[in-house]
């Protein structure tokens, strides 16, 4: 599964992800506390995690 890592972790990173016609599923938070979703490619319909980090 590969990764996307968004740097801001903001409701607008990903809207914009969904407006491009991801798929996002519920997070699930790393140890480190990073909230993790896994979104889906609406290509390919691989899934993809992406990791949100909070600057």
């Amino acid at each position: 599964m590969d990764e996307i890592k968004l740097l801001d972790a903001s409701d607008t990173a990903l809207r914009t992800l969904r407006r491009s016609g991801w798929i996002i599923k519920s997070p699930y938070f790393t140890a480190a506390g990073e909230p993790v979703f896994i979104a889906v490619r609406p290509t390919t319909g691989a899934p993809q995690r992406v990791i949100a980090t909070v600057r």
